[in-house]
């Protein structure tokens, strides 16, 4: 929230706090969300195994 633009935000830090979240809150959601910080901080490539694991998750199904 005060990064003022994407380029600044700490993502490696959203990660971790994504990975923390999983730990109490273990969602398709969820780890979709940890998919875009992944992929924010690390690179596309990092995060599109994620993302390929999700695909048949029934929660995702009709999500946007």
């Amino acid at each position: 929230m005060r990064a003022p633009r994407a380029a600044d935000t700490d993502w490696p830090m959203i990660v971790a706090l994504y990975d923390a979240l999983i730990q109490i809150a273990p969602t398709p959601v969820v780890e979709l969300n940890r998919a875009v910080a992944v992929s924010m901080a690390y690179g596309p490539e990092e995060a599109l195994p994620v993302v390929d694991a999700l695909r048949d998750a029934p929660a995702l199904k009709n999500y946007h």
